[in-house]
């Protein structure tokens, strides 16, 4: 007697380890890992759609985005990879490790899955997502996705007294941790002035990574706050900002145990407007997932575990049993 099939669910998406994050996982890649990233295979086509070939054959390649920090919103760096010439070897060759600041992607081809790779020397390249059909709409999905985000200004929340802030470095200075408007100096040559000191609110925003709320007594160098004792400093995950009244400059802060209290900006008047600007597009990318770019595991991956395996760097899709 023929046993029946087990129904089976819906298919979902599941994040999983690309080969190209296995193939940093091995000895001489070490100093790579691990490494948040998202990953897919593509082929090299011309502007027009016809494959590359090299060698006799179709340029086949794994492009990948990766954060070389696990604290840093977006990837800094752009991974290529290509199959071994040797078919007895199963991993990935890695062939360019190229910061972002030196390449620009973009959606060249929406119906034909094709994405433009423009490098800072001039050169670009053309590349089709190579992925089954019931899972090339999803893929392609995330990166445009991606290539949004990294087209919005680096400095959208942060203000950064440098193009990208060096870490590890203790004997430099605090980065910058608000603006203010400064007063260009007149073509006289006369020594610049600013307008009055920089705004501030009741809650100070913190350091990449960080993801936590300061409340306290003002300190010396410390931002202002509201009265409120003792300090405090809590995860965003237990925090929540929201706009309030555009008109008056006024947050929203509420707390996971259902207390709440309603901030207005301190600012001059000509700098307010900017500022409050600032903390709305904040806000907005706090109310983002934290998926957006990368797949992830865990809501928030742990740092310096070493113990633990790789985040996952790309979807599949998995039918439930």
């Amino acid at each position: 007697m023929r046993r029946p099939e087990p129904l089976r669910g819906p298919p979902q998406w599941v994040p999983t380890l690309g080969e190209l994050q296995k193939t940093l996982q091995q000895g001489e890649h070490l100093p790579l890992r691990p490494l948040p990233m998202f990953e897919s295979n593509f082929v090299q086509v011309t502007n027009r759609g016809a494959p590359v070939y090299v060698h006799h054959r179709t340029n086949r390649v794994t492009m990948g985005v990766a954060a070389s920090l696990p604290g840093l919103v977006l990837p800094d760096m752009l991974l290529m990879a290509q199959p071994p010439e040797d078919r007895e070897c199963s991993n990935l060759v890695l062939t360019r490790m190229i910061p972002l600041d030196l390449a620009h992607l973009y959606v060249h081809d929406l119906s034909a899955w094709r994405l433009k790779l423009r490098l800072v020397t001039g050169r670009y390249y053309y590349l089709e997502l190579d992925a089954p059909d019931s899972e090339v709409g999803f893929l392609f999905d995330r990166w445009m996705r991606l290539i949004s985000q990294l087209q919005q200004p680096a400095t959208s929340w942060a203000p950064r007294t440098l193009h990208r802030p060096p870490t590890g470095l203790s004997h430099l200075g605090p980065p910058a941790s608000t603006w203010r408007l400064q007063v260009r100096p007149p073509r006289t040559g006369s020594a610049p002035t600013s307008s009055s000191p920089g705004a501030s609110i009741r809650a100070c925003v913190p350091r990449p990574g960080a993801r936590s709320i300061s409340a306290g007594p003002r300190a010396p160098g410390a931002c202002s706050t509201a009265a409120v004792s003792p300090p405090r400093m809590i995860p965003l995950d237990l925090a929540h900002l929201y706009v309030h009244d555009l008109s008056a400059w006024r947050l929203k802060l509420r707390l996971v145990t259902g207390r709440y209290y309603y901030l207005e900006l301190d600012a001059p008047d000509s700098e307010v407007g900017f500022l409050f600007d600032r903390w709305m597009r904040l806000i907005s990318q706090l109310q983002q997932p934290a998926t957006s770019w990368a797949p992830r595991t865990l809501h928030r991956p742990p740092t310096g575990l070493s113990h633990l395996g790789p985040p996952a760097s790309t979807w599949r899709l998995q039918v439930r049993p």
